[in-house]
């Protein structure tokens, strides 16, 4: 995706203002729900500043449309599986997460996230901040 090529490299900047320690308070509470660690899935994750931190909470996959964003991301942790493609186009049924059970989904930034009906095969919440 090329608006977010040069973006990637002041995404963290544009961004720093965000609450990310009061959502990933969101995400730690919602995770409190499940009797193990929660495999978490962040949609439009970006350069990962939140999902980074959420492998304190449970299993983690974070996916972006740009691999610029992603590449960024990668660099803050190697704890998280990272996943380029589109949030849209997303099927449960996708050869990455196919063997994973994701418990919920986030999702930051995108309202056209309102709900994970149209991803096919999803059996999660979403949380859309």
């Amino acid at each position: 995706m090329t608006q977010y090529v040069g973006m990637s490299q002041v995404y963290d900047q544009l961004t720093q203002d965000q609450p990310y320690d009061k959502w990933f308070e969101i995400v730690q509470h919602y995770s409190q729900n499940f009797n193990h660690k929660p495999n978490i899935l962040d949609l439009g994750c970006g350069t990962g500043s939140l999902t980074a931190q959420l492998n304190t909470i449970g299993s983690v996959t974070g996916m972006d449309l740009s691999s610029d964003m992603l590449a960024i991301a990668a660099n803050k942790s190697n704890q998280v599986s990272w996943l380029e493609g589109d949030m849209t186009d997303f099927s449960f049924n996708n050869e990455f997460v196919k063997d994973r059970k994701i418990d919920f989904g986030i999702n930051l930034f995108n309202k056209y996230l309102l709900s994970m009906s149209y991803v096919a095969g999803a059996e999660c919440g979403v949380w859309s901040g």
